[in-house]
């Protein structure tokens, strides 16, 4: 993984390493690129981070030494081996806080806070967000609105679920994972023989081997990241997502603050907020994604509804946390988060400024050998260009992306105006090439 930043971010990182230091532990789960800010936040607060990552070479393990952070190559998956390094961590350091930020790992999360008994939410409301099928009965069971739905287990059960819909077209994703892995649109012309292999592929995503089928709300879509205080919801943006590449789901990249209508990101607002308290998130964070259109109400005028497409315990991957929400409001997210997780219960979320942030996506256009990819220099040389990162290494295997974990890499623009970034976000990209073998 290469990150090529501006100067003025280097200069920034080493002015904020400066800190005071305690022997206090915050547990962090993930070590990769969306979680370094976070880490560097624990680490310039004087605390020590406790990094889980399975990956010996994670870029948080890369970036700092044995002496800096504690290192556990561990399955951030394995909630029993991840507990058990943190009780020993425990009986040495004084354990203070516990999160992630960009993964789907918040039941590791969560285990760890309750038997350490570090603020948080209970395992329960973790597997609530986590495992998509849980989450959309919850939320049937609340009223929160939502597209329709069934969680099934095998194919017959599949086919009847849509034949009980009676839709035009279906989303098919497994109940169990993130990242768009194994999600897909579906035609109701499509064949037996297609439906059984686009079952099977969301099937083998599928962590606890369930599969859900919902109707495709044909809408905008929006991303949102929100902090929990003793139940209190602090909504700290919402972004403008751009989904390509049908019949799979990829996240394109994304623009923050969002540019659609006021009534639709109030709808939105409200929705979210809505599903939240309904999955019983007190404590934390939580990203939604969610659906946005107009709709003829029952005297024919024209209102902003919304619908929730998932939930999740934890502030949102994809860059936006991390990074465009602070470039599109001068607040540091990862700061607040760390609050958060320590317990604090004054939180301030204000802005100091409004620009626009966009992130894009570099894809793979096929299977291969990634040699290298070009012009990233001239590249972050574009005017409003923040990062370029390059989330592959050398002579490294890809795949044709299909999906949000498979992309080459990312570039993230800041500038006055929405359609100034999203012009020079896409012009950067459109320069760099990838070279296979």
């Amino acid at each position: 993984m290469t990150d090529i930043a501006s100067s003025c971010d280097r200069t920034r990182s080493s002015i904020g390493m400066i800190r005071e230091i305690r022997d206090e532990v915050v547990f962090i789960i993930g070590g990769g690129i969306l979680q370094i800010p976070f880490i560097d936040e624990v680490y310039k607060n004087g605390y020590i981070p406790v990094v889980f990552d399975i990956n010996s070479n994670a870029p948080a393990f890369k970036k700092y030494p044995d002496d800096k952070i504690i290192k556990a190559v561990i399955s951030t998956k394995a909630e029993e081996e991840c507990l058990d390094f943190a009780v020993q961590v425990a009986r040495k350091y004084k354990p203070v806080a516990c999160a992630t930020v960009g993964t789907d790992f918040s039941r590791t999360a969560a285990r760890i806070a309750s038997r350490l008994n570090l603020p948080g939410n209970p395992y329960d409301v973790a597997l609530a967000t986590t495992n998509k099928g849980i989450m959309r009965t919850k939320l049937s069971e609340k009223g929160i609105p939502q597209p329709v739905f069934c969680v099934v287990e095998d194919f017959n059960q599949f086919l009847e679920s849509m034949r009980q819909m009676n839709r035009d077209h279906y989303v098919v994703k497994p109940a169990d994972n993130m990242g768009a892995r194994g999600v897909q649109l579906v035609n109701k012309e499509v064949s037996k023989e297609e439906l059984r292999k686009i079952f099977e592929i969301a099937l083998q995503y599928s962590t606890d081997k369930k599969v859900i089928v919902e109707e495709y709300i044909k809408s905008y879509e929006l991303s949102a990241d929100a902090l929990v205080v003793d139940k209190k919801v602090y909504i700290t943006g919402i972004a403008d997502r751009f989904i390509l590449n049908p019949p799979n789901f990829i996240e394109l990249g994304h623009l923050m603050p969002s540019v659609l209508p006021a009534d639709l990101i109030v709808a939105a607002s409200d929705v979210f907020i809505r599903a939240i308290e309904a999955l019983g998130i007190t404590q934390g964070a939580a990203k939604g994604d969610i659906r946005v259109r107009y709709e003829n109400d029952s005297n024919g005028k024209k209102v902003a509804r919304a619908y929730i497409g998932e939930v999740a315990s934890r502030l949102s991957g994809g860059f936006m946390s991390a990074y465009t929400y602070p470039y599109a409001t001068g607040i540091n997210l990862m700061k607040l988060m760390l609050d958060v997780a320590l317990g604090k219960k004054d939180i301030k979320v204000k802005q100091r400024w409004n620009f626009y942030s966009c992130e894009l996506g570099l894809v793979s256009k096929k299977d291969g050998v990634l040699k290298r990819v070009e012009n990233i220099y001239d590249a972050l040389c574009v005017p409003y260009i923040k990062n370029i990162f390059i989330l592959r290494e050398e002579n490294e295997k890809v795949v044709k992306t299909c999906n949000n974990v498979s992309k080459l890499g990312n570039v993230i623009s800041q500038a006055p105006m929405a359609g100034l970034a999203v012009k020079y976000c896409k012009k950067a990209l459109s320069m760099l090439k990838p070279i296979y073998k």
